[in-house]
């Protein structure tokens, strides 16, 4: 099990949603949330940060390897108790066209920025942010 689509169908199905009501609080059309659960499309990293936020869960979770969907279950279960009332949440910046100056600058930003943000992940362009908030 290690596909977003097996992912995002068990948590789904963890929380006892339907596709439609899991669509509707994601803000995306019931086929294309059908289209992700059964990998005919992949979510953009707006969805992801979207599937993060919704279930509370870190955006590794999504994307490291499980043997099993109870595996990946006790992972998110065991990461959420581990948050104690403090949330994770993520900030997807797009750097495609930013000169090195202004790829520093927004480093610099984030580091001194409160709450701390740091590099969650780097896809493409696309640096993904984390940070705490309590």
């Amino acid at each position: 099990m290690n596909t977003f689509g097996d992912k995002m169908k068990a948590l789904r199905e963890n929380n006892e949603w339907s596709q439609k009501y899991t669509a509707e609080k994601l803000d995306v059309s019931p086929q294309m949330y059908n289209n992700y659960e059964k990998n005919k499309t992949n979510p953009s990293l707006e969805i992801l940060k979207r599937v993060c936020n919704l279930y509370v869960i870190n955006l590794d979770s999504l994307i490291d390897e499980y043997d099993s969907v109870s595996d990946f279950l006790k992972s998110v279960e065991l990461g959420n108790s581990s948050v104690n009332e403090s949330i994770k949440q993520y900030q997807v910046v797009d750097t495609f066209g930013m000169s090195a100056e202004q790829l520093q600058d927004l480093l610099n930003k984030a580091a001194n920025e409160l709450p701390v943000k740091q590099i969650d992940h780097v896809i493409g362009t696309k640096i993904i942010f984390s940070y705490v908030s309590f």
